[in-house]
């Protein structure tokens, strides 16, 4: 398997504070549940898409007002052929 990088940015007519706040309302955007927090740097939080996928998550870096960085520790994902092709990306 290769390393891949992707990147994706998305402009949005909010302030900073006000995207970074809504991003770490996980379930108002995803539609999932969510256990755990996702308020500051150090933080774990589970998010679980029903059956047996799972993605847990630790916040990286949080720069408040500027820059979120999640880690993927582990997942499941039984849609992809490599079910774990995430675990320790962010």
């Amino acid at each position: 398997m290769t390393n891949q990088n992707f990147n994706r940015s998305i402009t949005a007519n909010v302030s900073a504070s006000e995207a970074i706040n809504k991003i770490s309302r996980i379930t108002g955007w995803w539609g999932v549940t969510c256990t755990g927090k996702a308020e500051k740097s150090g933080d774990k939080f589970v998010i679980k898409m029903g059956g047996d996928s799972f993605f847990n998550m630790t916040i990286e870096e949080l720069i408040p007002n500027k820059k979120a960085v999640w880690l993927v520790t582990d997942c499941y994902m039984p849609w992809y052929q490599d079910k774990k092709e995430w675990k320790t990306t962010n």
